[in-house]
């Protein structure tokens, strides 16, 4: 009994790697959609008049977009420690 206890915490071990490797996947590939979104949006703001090529437009909007996107980020972090304490 006690030779099996380590070699069932090894195979749990490598599930979860695989587990945690395939959710990277998914996470990267769900990552590819900002990029159309972000083109649409540049794209309707300059159609409108809205944002113009100026460099102090163009430092506001990535200025804008990157504290948007670590506001996004932190707040996943924080769903996802809940739900993993949850658990």
């Amino acid at each position: 009994r006690l030779l099996k206890q380590p070699f069932i915490n090894q195979l749990d071990a490598s599930k979860s790697k695989k587990s945690r490797f395939f959710q990277g996947v998914l996470m990267s590939a769900l990552n590819v959609f900002p990029i159309p979104y972000q083109a649409y949006i540049v794209t309707t703001l300059l159609s409108y008049q809205l944002l113009s090529l100026d460099n102090l437009s163009i430092g506001s909007y990535i200025a804008g977009a990157t504290s948007g996107t670590f506001i996004a980020l932190y707040i996943y972090i924080l769903f996802f420690d809940k739900i993993k304490n949850a658990l």
